[in-house]
């Protein structure tokens, strides 16, 4: 059950008088706000919770509380009238809504009260709650804690999952959507609420994200798509008052992919296959892994999970961690050499080391250090560099190896979407490497 009580908060020993607050519990929780008075220690009436008679100013602290009582055991009953818990997380929220909104209404002119106001609570709230639904219980200042505290420990530590329905990566694009919210609201200098959230505002924070934040659009892209998931998830439990926000639609899709496909031919993967690394255990072993990569075409996320329950009669049988779809890709002498290499248990490494010793190991092939044209977009503005071929390899360039040597050696795209795990053929191809073989397809089509 909620309660209410009055207390002297010791802010400042050195001071003669002390802050009086009003406390809000529920569930062995609570949280702290402040009346805007203050009184010497001695003066309080520890019992009644309430100035003492002896208090010249008892009157006024004494109405100050009661007052921020009320609110508070208000905003709790308008809470629980709307199906809606009053947690202390909840009242917080509606409770600093309702102050922000007291000061718009102050300047604003005089309007109609209405008979029941409906307690209102920020979309911040209602994504806090949605990160809660996914990670396992852990609100988004509970996850900073954790990490903080974990990172203080070990700055090299991994952080370990928190055994929710969304991977950590995943979750990583949602705590980046809650501090790009937090900036935001400041940036408009207002709270959001849920019914902001419209194709005018989404216009604004894309623009916010380009011209405050610096965001490629690809980085632009991810950030819409998250906000947009929730507010899906929140339209689909009701609590969306409309659906305007799904009016924004992002434009001009070839400014959001970076068109550089970066892929091993079969003959650098062949060579890097016959580097002579066994003296180099942990080069070696990220060679072996991303060569496994190259060959059966499994996100790294996968790949790092293959155990000898996931082969049987020479085929990989997986159910993909992104998407949930099973996959079985058969093996072949490359992929099945690794596996027994290593007893058909593939050990996990820091995705920063692999990334690192990767581009360490291909700088050795002189192909991967021929120049490209690096073309990314930020808003409407092009930004091009040139960079070696190396420079862009990370660990999906396996996949994007695997699907386009597969498509150079004649596999139908049918057979190649079962082992890759596409739901259709556009997803596919925007691993493919158009530029590939160029030269010698113009030749079939109009001689040498």
């Amino acid at each position: 059950m909620a309660t209410t009580s009055a207390y002297v908060r010791v802010v400042n020993a050195k001071k003669t008088t002390q802050p009086v607050g009003v406390k809000y519990s529920h569930r062995r929780e609570w949280f702290g706000v402040t009346t805007g008075c203050s009184i010497e220690p001695n003066l309080w009436n520890a019992d009644t919770g309430q100035a003492g008679a002896n208090c010249k100013e008892a009157a006024d602290i004494n109405a100050a509380i009661a007052r921020v009582s009320s609110e508070l055991q208000t905003i709790a009953a308008g809470l629980t009238k709307q199906g809606i818990d009053p947690t202390v997380a909840a009242v917080r929220e509606a409770y600093k809504v309702s102050k922000s909104q007291q000061v718009a209404e102050e300047t604003a002119a005089p309007a109609e009260a209405e008979p029941e106001p409906i307690i209102a609570l920020s979309f911040l709230y209602y994504l806090d709650k949605f990160i809660q639904s996914k990670n396992g219980g852990y609100t988004y200042a509970q996850i900073r804690a954790r990490s903080k505290k974990l990172r203080k420990e070990d700055r090299t530590a991994k952080i370990p999952p928190t055994g929710g329905v969304f991977a950590y990566n995943t979750m990583k694009t949602f705590y980046g959507l809650y501090v790009n919210i937090e900036e935001f609201q400041k940036h408009e200098r207002r709270t959001l609420m849920l019914e902001d959230f419209d194709k005018a505002l989404l216009t604004r924070f894309q623009a916010f994200l380009i011209g405050q934040k610096n965001y490629l659009n690809a980085s632009v892209c991810k950030a819409i798509k998250s906000l947009k998931r929730v507010l899906n998830q929140l339209a689909d439990d009701d609590l969306m008052p409309h659906t305007k926000y799904k009016r924004f639609i992002l434009s001009d899709k070839k400014k959001v992919t970076a068109r550089t496909v970066i892929a091993l031919s079969k003959q650098e993967l062949h060579a890097l296959w016959a580097m002579d690394v066994d003296n180099k255990p942990g080069v070696g072993y990220v060679r072996d892994l991303f060569v496994l990569g190259c060959s059966t075409g499994l996100r790294y996320s996968d790949l790092t999970r293959l155990g000898p329950s996931h082969v049987r009669n020479n085929e990989i049988h997986i159910e993909t961690q992104k998407t949930g779809e099973e996959v079985t890709i058969p093996l072949n002498p490359i992929s099945a050499a690794i596996l027994t290499k290593y007893h058909r248990r593939i050990r996990k490494v820091s995705i920063q080391k692999y990334n690192e010793h990767l581009k360490t190991l291909l700088q050795l092939l002189p192909s991967m250090r021929e120049p490209v044209e690096r073309v990314r977009w930020s808003g409407a503005e092009r930004r091009s560099e040139v960079v070696q071929k190396w420079e862009l390899v990370t660990s999906h360039t396996a996949r994007r190896t695997f699907i386009n040597v597969s498509l150079e050696s004649g596999v139908s795209v049918a057979v190649l979407r079962g082992w890759v795990g596409h739901a259709n053929l556009e997803q596919l191809l925007e691993y493919a490497d158009a530029t590939r073989n160029a030269a010698s397809e113009m030749g079939k089509a109009f001689g040498s």
